[in-house]
């Protein structure tokens, strides 16, 4: 365990936010997880960082900051068809799916250069291009803070919804990933339900391979995302709302571009972004803080913004699209102050 006082969290987090925090606790082994709430927690509020990826820091945090950073892949079952994998949650996402392509275990391809550790995945129930991580989640080990125990959670019992989890409603911080266990197949073909990803593949004459599929997403995501080492953001920022058929067919009355997806239950996803953009909001900027002008559903700090800076444009954003469409916006990231 390494403890570090007053420190700040600038190179922690996506955005670039300069904010401190009373204590940085990098936690090594699953021994120190123990020891920290044993010896130096004493029952006071902290903060798990993932890969930074999915937060905005509002301003500086009177507590700690805990970092895992343990690592590791390990073979738990391998048959003709599929493997079994547990990966320690300080493996860097993006590199888990890039071993998984390169070893020819196939489902996560859709899913390359998302940022953030593989122990925040099921928190977000992370997805991208048609493919969401709960598709081939097995179960994931943890360390509960009310029982002080580590303890296993199968899929059911992690509750997982839309960009959602039980890890961020009922165990918000009482619950600590140390390693998620994933089921991939060795001959499943890759899943091009998204159009924009099959339309690509179609248009460069590249074969539907998982390698083709993964490096398609790059190039997708790599020129409609920014880096966020080159322009500080979070990815999406706000979550796609699911409205009702009658509200869908409200606002398509109006808008005729309106794109829908049905869900399961008779609601329709629509499009943040399209939301935003029609509200005019795209290119949004006061200060270094903006609606990224390239893609509207990402919020970004151009240098010196603050969090305040950023959740200001966020709720000018939400206030903004619910006037004009009666659409309330939730945020994808999570703020914390």
């Amino acid at each position: 365990m390494q403890i570090q006082n007053n420190h700040s969290l600038k190179n922690f987090n996506t955005f670039g936010i300069d904010a401190k925090c009373k204590r940085l606790i990098i936690l090594e082994s699953e021994d120190d997880i123990v020891d920290y709430f044993d010896n130096h927690n004493n029952g006071n509020k902290f903060l798990l960082l993932g890969g930074g990826s999915n937060l905005l820091i509002k301003k500086d945090l009177n507590y700690d900051v805990l970092m895992l950073t343990f690592k590791g892949i390990k073979i738990i079952n391998d048959d003709e068809d599929s493997i079994t994998l547990e990966v320690q949650a300080g493996e860097n996402w993006h590199k888990f799916v890039e071993f998984l392509v390169n070893n020819n275990y196939f489902g996560f391809e859709n899913l390359a250069l998302i940022p953030g550790n593989v122990g925040t995945a099921p928190i977000q129930n992370i997805g991208a291009y048609g493919v969401e991580q709960e598709k081939h989640f097995i179960s994931l080990r943890g360390y509960s803070i009310e029982s002080n125990q580590f303890e296993t959670y199968t899929k059911e019992q992690c509750q997982f919804g839309y960009r959602n989890s039980i890890f961020k409603s009922k165990l918000k911080g009482k619950f600590i990933i140390t390693s998620v266990t994933y089921k991939l197949s060795k001959t499943d073909p890759p899943n091009l339900s998204y159009t924009e990803l099959e339309n690509y593949l179609i248009q460069h004459k590249l074969e539907a391979t998982a390698k083709n599929v993964f490096d398609s997403v790059i190039y997708i995501r790599s020129n409609k995302l920014p880096s966020p080492s080159e322009l500080g953001n979070s990815g999406s920022f706000f979550k796609n709302p699911i409205i009702t058929q009658i509200d869908f067919n409200r606002i398509l009355s109006e808008y005729s571009d309106l794109r829908g997806f049905p869900q399961n239950n008779g609601t329709i996803k629509i499009s943040a972004g399209w939301l935003i953009e029609k509200a005019g909001l795209k290119g949004y900027r006061v200060g270094d803080a903006a609606v990224y002008e390239k893609h509207a559903l990402i919020l970004v700090n151009y240098g010196n913004a603050t969090g305040h800076d950023i959740w200001q444009i966020a709720e000018y954003v939400i206030e903004t699209v619910f006037e004009k469409f009666r659409v309330r916006l939730e945020p994808e990231v999570n703020v914390v102050e």
